[in-house]
């Protein structure tokens, strides 16, 4: 467990620590008070049974000792609190760790006294020790770029909408089924072949597959719901995964919202994309009719880029619904640690070969790779001083190319203080950093 262990005195009676399972009723029941949503029924419920979920043993490598809380001992209260789950993504193809930090909160009467900070503090410090290069958190707009974070990742923003069809009835030859601990297999490859088209993307083994399937309270809606998606003839074709009210009695069901969908080998785009949506629309009519409501809509929430966007159906969806992750990186060792995928990109461009050095600034900091033959020999932390560098990134947008959220001329164009030193130097970043759509399923 990351923080077990862990315990600091803060003063005027508070402690910061990691939880035990001892903790899990009272850690539940702040949670319950501090997130609660005045005007959506139901929702303290909802959040206390995840934070349940993730104390309780059932979700993969999440545990107590992932929690951080910071007690009251005169009151014997928990007055603030956070959690770490501990993930696998990746960079192509290229491993690395993050934390994902959540539940982020302190009771009212104790806000303004740092005790957020310090808790992310020995978050931070914790990553470093094991080596994790990477924490992010989806969370309240600003607040949390105080701390080194910077929004650099598609978390679940933008998408399509899809409108309720004209008429009733089925519309696609294709069915979906609840999906079990059986199909675990099935799914883990359909999705791992399907992450092949985003630059980052979430890891998930098997285990994790489970704990989606069967390690949650059913009624939790911060549970994804996974069917597998069948052909006439019954083999699975696919999967879909989505979060919807329809399975929460106390909420009007407002729309599915599906994040995720992937096909099986043998099954292109092409030819099953539009039957894919049908279906998607037959299973929104199907839950509707469950609850004895009207159809609702379809909110296809799948990152960036996805096949069935190509296929122009549906509307855009508000650009200002879903979230964008903000991101922590260590910037050097993250730099080390997809040298292999940097150096396949050179070795695929015009700058094949290439030696010398690329100076990063960023103002107060900055980074130096040393090329030599096309090989990322170093990286190493550099001081800008006078020298302006080869290219120069203001705060923390370096973090929005180097994850492929956005390209060097867009953050040029945004940013008055960002430009490269030459158009060579421009090109060589474009070869490193491009664009590229990710996909990292949002999970607590």
């Amino acid at each position: 467990m990351l923080f077990e262990g862990v315990k600091v005195e803060l003063g005027d009676g508070l402690v910061l620590r990691s939880a035990t399972a001892a903790d899990v009723e009272r850690v539940t029941a702040f949670n319950e008070r501090v997130h609660d949503v005045p005007g959506q029924v139901g929702m303290a419920a909802q959040l206390g049974m995840a934070v349940r979920s993730l104390m309780d043993g059932h979700v993969p490598r999440v545990g107590p000792g992932d929690f951080l809380v910071v007690e009251d001992t005169a009151a014997g209260a928990v007055v603030s609190s956070l959690c770490v789950i501990r993930h696998t993504w990746r960079y192509q193809d290229v491993p690395f760790e993050v934390d994902q930090v959540e539940f982020v909160g302190t009771h009212a009467a104790y806000r303004r006294r740092g005790l957020v900070r310090r808790q992310m503090e020995l978050v931070h410090q914790r990553g470093e020790a094991d080596g994790c290069l990477v924490q992010v958190i989806d969370g309240i707009d600003w607040y949390y770029r105080q701390f080194g974070y910077e929004y650099a990742l598609q978390a679940s923003r933008g998408g399509l909408v899809l409108d309720p069809p004209a008429g009733s009835g089925p519309r696609s030859e294709l069915r979906t089924r609840p999906a079990t601990g059986a199909d675990a297999d099935f799914i883990e490859m359909a999705y791992r072949a399907g992450m092949e088209r985003y630059q980052v993307s979430a890891e998930r083994d098997r285990g994790r597959w489970l704990a989606d399937l069967e390690g949650y309270d059913p009624a939790n809606y911060h549970r994804p719901t996974i069917r597998v998606i069948e052909d006439g003839a019954g083999r699975p074709a696919g999967f879909c995964s989505y979060w919807s009210s329809f399975h929460n009695p106390v909420r009007q069901p407002t729309r599915l919202w599906v994040g995720g969908v992937e096909l099986a080998a043998g099954y292109d785009w092409s030819s099953w994309g539009r039957p894919v949506l049908d279906c998607l629309q037959d299973l929104a009519a199907e839950l509707a009719a469950e609850r004895g409501v009207p159809p609702t809509t379809v909110n296809l929430r799948l990152g960036d880029d996805h096949p069935l966007y190509r296929l122009g159906a549906g509307r855009p969806a508000n650009p200002r619904e879903g979230t964008i992750w903000y991101v922590r990186v260590d910037l050097p060792g993250f730099l080390r640690r997809v040298a292999p995928v940097l150096q396949e990109r050179l070795a695929r461009s015009p700058a094949a070969g290439r030696g010398g050095d690329l100076r990063l600034s960023f103002y107060r900091s900055g980074v130096r790779l040393r090329l030599d033959g096309g090989r990322i020999a170093a990286v190493e932390p550099w001081s800008p001083g006078q020298d302006e560098g080869d290219a120069w990134f203001p705060e923390l947008t370096f973090t929005q190319l180097l994850l492929g959220y956005r390209s060097m001329a867009e953050i040029e164009h945004a940013y008055p203080d960002c430009g490269a030193a030459d158009a060579d130097t421009h090109a060589l970043l474009d070869t490193l950093f491009p664009k590229r759509p990710s996909y990292t399923w949002l999970t607590v």
